[in-house]
């Protein structure tokens, strides 16, 4: 996918943000605290008693499978970013209380889950905006493939077949739009993105795909 960065402001109206070090749950910064509570040669310090600090850790062990294990059980009855954002801090919760699948076979999970959930919102966006291809459904299914990206999530195949031009030149004359292009072109006004997302027509995507402007040389895929 090649980043626009219109639809990078666009696209924050629909998509929530992947969470930040800010959101991670109290409990978790309170493991934190306690792992800190370790002095640097790998003891406990006289803070923490070592049969304190085992109970402690045990506890949040227990509680964070259990819920790791309940946010999976409900992501299968409703996918959301919601439930994705909240795996996503579990698996960071994972990491400060150092717990591997060796542990629990849940953990690790939380993560795996969050790609899949993803995988599925970016496939559900695409189709709505293939259904109804307005640039707001552009903007959440590009959205969707922005956090796609950063959890490294194959989006998969797109759901869209078209003709390739030849990759021909088009000189933007007055009266042009992308949609308009795409009819001309490939048949479909629908599939006005696949010529905004060509590489080659880098400062297209900086604006609105309804406006683009005359003199303008753009690629046709």
């Amino acid at each position: 996918m090649n980043n626009s960065p219109f639809y990078d402001q666009e696209s924050r109206r629909f998509v929530p943000a992947l969470p930040r070090a800010g959101q991670v749950p109290a409990a978790a910064k309170q493991a934190g605290k306690v792992i800190r509570s370790r002095v640097p040669n790998g003891g406990i310090s006289t803070a923490m008693p070592e049969p304190l600090f085992s109970k402690v850790l045990e506890k949040l062990e227990a509680e964070l499978v259990a819920e790791i294990r309940r946010t999976i059980f409900d992501m299968q009855a409703k996918a959301s970013h919601e439930r994705v954002n909240r795996l996503l801090e579990l698996t960071f919760k994972e990491d400060l209380l150092g717990l591997t699948e060796e542990d629990n076979p849940l953990v690790g999970m939380a993560y795996y889950v969050a790609q899949e959930t993803l995988q599925t919102l970016v496939k559900d966006a695409e189709q709505a905006f293939r259904a109804l291809p307005t640039s707001d459904n552009y903007a959440k299914w590009y959205g969707e493939r922005v956090l796609a990206q950063l959890l490294d999530v194959d989006e998969g195949p797109f759901f869209c077949t078209y003709t390739p031009s030849g990759r021909k030149m088009h000189v933007v004359q007055q009266g042009d739009w992308l949609s308009k292009l795409a009819k001309r072109f490939y048949g479909n006004k629908n599939l006005w993105d696949v010529i905004y997302e060509d590489g080659t027509n880098q400062f297209a995507r900086m604006h609105h795909p309804d406006k683009i402007v005359p003199g303008w040389r753009l690629v046709i895929p």
